[in-house]
């Protein structure tokens, strides 16, 4: 506590009085001014609330929310039936080996060497004929999750018992976050989404099914590998909007609650997010599988071509060693000479 020091004729008892009812006023009536002024708000409770209610009827309404739904009903259904079904029919090719058996006996190695993986004798005929179809429908999913709404982000107002939901108040997805990132001017963000989300799992499905389905003449097998390679090892760069969906998910997860009322930010992750998890962790499945399948094939190829070599030098062994004419036996000069010797004496004798 600060004292009342004593100045001009004041006397020093004087101003210790002075100073102890100070002390007095301030520790007794200091306590209070908090209880006034709690119950002067409680008691103006009910008209601040008419007040804040008359502010807010008479405010203009907000306009409507800009929250991008994706394609729905028949669009997005078809889409993901589309998807489901050449699945299905993927899975039916894979295990139907009798109806589309690899035609053996009709070409020969070097033939062979040269059919593209589709056809390659490597390759299990089911997973031959069922690849292409699990790279279109990977295809259609990805359309599905790029055009659909990943996620959507709710707001619960609770005041007691009573809970208010307003949403979606914002919505996440491919096409919104290439559409807000250029507009906002994160170009870096932008070229992230649209180029590695929105276009780079479309490109590597693409050049799976080329690779599968040409053949060496066209694409040799050495770029095949090179090619598959560059897929397997920046395929994975197609997660990007997955880690961003995530990170939204997390950033978005906001709560305030007291014992009466709170304030809920929920976002909700849709089904176009788990199809896009679900298509990007496929289309690196289907790059393994192409990948594992050439070497196969390189490893085949490279066999067959070292038995036909043991094969040429194993006849070439058996003719040296089989017993043959006379003329095969002599060296080549020797037999020459016998032979013309012999023609000379049939012409000889003919003449006489």
């Amino acid at each position: 506590w600060a004292q009342v020091a004593p100045c001009g004729s004041l006397d020093p008892q004087l101003a210790e009085v002075a100073t102890t009812l100070l002390k007095v006023i301030l520790s007794g009536y200091v306590p209070s001014f908090e209880t006034i002024l709690q119950s002067s708000v409680s008691k103006m409770h009910h008209a601040m609330n008419d007040v804040v209610k008359q502010i807010l009827q008479n405010t203009p309404p907000c306009g409507k929310t800009e929250v991008y739904f994706g394609p729905e009903g028949r669009v997005n259904l078809s889409l993901l039936l589309l998807s489901s079904f050449l699945a299905l029919s993927g899975f039916c090719a894979l295990f139907s080996r009798q109806i589309f058996p690899h035609e053996e006996g009709s070409e020969d190695d070097e033939s062979l060497a040269e059919l593209p993986l589709a056809t390659h004798p490597a390759v299990p005929v089911g997973l031959a004929r069922s690849y292409p179809f699990f790279v279109v429908a990977t295809l259609v999913l990805f359309l599905f999750s790029d055009l659909g709404l990943g996620t959507v982000v709710n707001i619960a107002f609770r005041a007691g018992d009573e809970v208010v939901t307003i949403g979606p108040a914002f919505s996440f997805s491919v096409m919104t976050l290439s559409r807000d990132s250029i507009k906002g001017g994160a170009w870096l963000i932008a070229v992230l989404v649209i180029g590695l989300s929105g276009l780079w799992p479309f490109v590597k499905l693409g050049m799976l099914l080329y690779v599968w389905l040409t053949p060496p003449a066209s694409l040799k097998k050495r770029k095949r590998g090179r090619l598959l390679l560059f897929l397997d090892e920046y395929g994975k760069y197609s997660l990007v909007d997955s880690w961003l969906a995530i990170l939204a998910l997390c950033a978005f997860d906001l709560k305030w609650n007291d014992s009466e009322t709170g304030v809920n930010v929920a976002p909700v992750p849709m089904l176009p997010f788990f199809t896009f998890v679900v298509a990007s962790v496929v289309s690196l499945v289907l790059g393994h599988i192409a990948t594992v399948f050439h070497r196969r094939t390189l490893q085949w190829d490279s066999e067959q071509h070292g038995l036909a070599l043991r094969t040429v030098s194993q006849e070439i062994r058996e003719a040296k060693e089989k017993p043959g004419s006379l003329f095969n036996k002599l060296p080549r000069q020797q037999a020459w000479q016998l032979l013309a010797f012999a023609v000379f004496n049939g012409a000889s004798v003919l003449i006489s």
